[in-house]
């Protein structure tokens, strides 16, 4: 008890139990302090499986009172936006596979299963809303085609919206889609300042909000925003990978690398792991190690088809096998890591080719791009007149 409170830092922790027979739920809940293990509170409730949104609300109206304390003028309320007993069971059973997985079928098994909630209840916002940012990272991750979910993705969000306007999530599931998907910062930025005035300490929405400050170089106000939503969720690995991608853009890099060990820590079967760590390791100046890390991965195809993996090649001075890795790229990689490969040229100082290979990953819209303008491994066309030009179009500039 005293490990976890110290691991989320609290004093107190909420832990219980739910059994059921039937139709008859008893759940019995306790309200413990974390340091020594006092029951502060508890109470047992026996209901009927049709209630347990009501439940949800007694529950948390009770330890509000238990706690004799306000949540900054939020609702206390944590009913969800479904009365549906199976919906809500089915969108759970989908965040949950979301929330783990790392692999197409789990991508696919998520997705199956918000279409299922949504079938048991249309008017599910927050399943649309979840069911949008799984459809448009299965296309991000380059497992299905991006122009095959585009749409779908784009709908989900605004049907979330539609239904309930005051739903953070469905405000942060259109910001992502719009910045992500479309390259649009100034349609997106609005739906996230609303999703924080809704939810100010929503660590997805506060996660969005330190991403766009990064692009625009703003690092130490993205360095607050991480901050602030690790310590709402302070064991969810991907906003330390974020705050490690901020340290990095910000070049510093051995920030950069304790942070990406505390995601690393959280979450071992990252398939990012090697290269991120590979990648850091490069901009810090030794290629030998960085190269050392990315052989370490397994999977052939991450294990190849990092850029990093030519960079590294080319500051060892071992051009012949930078050549091949960088074929390798360009025959299996144009249409998923074109900003990677303009990364290369750009380093190799053959900008018109860095340039073609950036404006082919705008007009795929690689969200990638959306980096360029502080990524240290493209500091050879960051003055020059055509980068500004592009930034422009991106809306990154000033």
């Amino acid at each position: 008890m005293r490990t976890i409170g110290q691991l989320l830092g609290v004093a107190n922790l909420l832990e219980g139990s739910v059994r059921k027979s039937g139709n008859a739920l008893r759940i019995s809940v306790q309200l413990v302090r974390a340091d020594t293990g006092y029951e502060v509170w508890s109470e047992t409730y026996d209901r009927k499986l049709e209630d347990i949104f009501k439940i949800q609300d007694q529950i948390a109206e009770a330890v509000v009172n238990a706690l004799n304390a306000t949540l900054n003028g939020r609702s206390t309320s944590t009913a969800t936006d479904t009365q549906n007993v199976e919906a809500h069971e089915l969108y759970l059973q989908g965040h949950a596979i979301f929330d783990r997985t790392m692999t197409p079928a789990g991508y696919r098994t998520a997705v199956e299963y918000y279409r299922a909630a949504l079938k048991a209840d249309p008017s599910y916002a927050l399943a649309w809303a979840r069911m949008s940012e799984a459809l448009a990272e299965q296309g991000e991750a380059g497992f299905v085609p991006m122009d095959s979910v585009r749409q779908e993705a784009r709908r989900a969000a605004e049907r979330a919206l539609e239904l309930n306007p005051r739903l953070a999530d469905a405000h942060v599931a259109m910001a992502r889609y719009l910045i992500e998907d479309e390259l649009d910062l100034p349609a997106g930025e609005p739906h996230i300042r609303r999703a924080l005035e809704l939810e100010p300490n929503d660590q997805w929405a506060l996660g969005w909000a330190g991403t766009v400050a990064m692009f625009r170089g703003q690092f130490r106000e993205a360095t607050a925003f991480f901050a602030k939503s690790i310590a709402s969720d302070p064991v969810n690995p991907y906003r330390y990978s974020d705050l490690a991608q901020n340290y990095f853009f910000a070049r510093e890099y051995s920030q950069a690398l304790n942070a990406f060990h505390r995601s690393v820590d959280l979450l071992p079967n990252d398939p990012n792991r090697h290269s991120v760590l590979g990648e850091i390791l490069l901009a810090q100046g030794d290629p030998l190690s960085a190269l050392a890390e990315m052989d370490r991965e397994p999977d052939d195809k991450v294990r190849l088809g990092c850029d990093c993996r030519v960079l590294a090649y080319d500051a060892l001075g071992r051009r012949k096998e930078a050549d091949a890795a960088l074929a390798y790229l360009k025959k299996y990689h144009a249409e998923d890591d074109a900003y990677g490969i303009a990364r290369v040229y750009a380093n190799r100082g053959k900008l018109e080719e860095a340039f073609k290979w950036l404006d082919w990953a705008y007009r795929l819209r690689d969200p990638d791009i959306l980096t360029a303008r502080v990524d240290p491994l493209l500091k050879n066309v960051q003055s020059d007149g055509r980068f500004a030009a592009l930034m422009k179009k991106l809306r990154l500039l000033d």
